[in-house]
């Protein structure tokens, strides 16, 4: 499980369900100081699984790439998280 954002707006959970990167339906809105659903998940938008929206490939190397300093990668694109450097840094955008 990973958490994505600054906490002061909101925290987005990254999970695994099935085998599957999953954007969970829950998210953590740190000025509000409440839980409530993740945007574009409420109760009357379609899910693909019991936890939240299963994420193409893609949209998880997207979201490793944009909240990670280095998001390293296997050699079948899987996100690697253990290997990879959390936080947001200079060398983000600068190399």
């Amino acid at each position: 499980l990973h958490a994505f954002g600054s906490g002061n707006r909101c925290f987005t959970y990254l999970g695994s369900y099935d085998g599957e990167d999953v954007e969970l339906r829950i998210s953590y809105f740190g000025k509000a100081r409440r839980w409530d659903f993740t945007p574009g998940q409420q109760p009357k938008h379609t899910v693909n699984t019991p936890v939240g929206r299963k994420l193409d490939p893609g949209e998880a190397e997207d979201c490793y790439n944009c909240h990670t300093t280095a998001a390293v990668v296997d050699s079948t694109g899987k996100i690697l998280p253990e290997k990879s450097i959390f936080g947001v840094g200079c060398e983000s955008c600068h190399g």
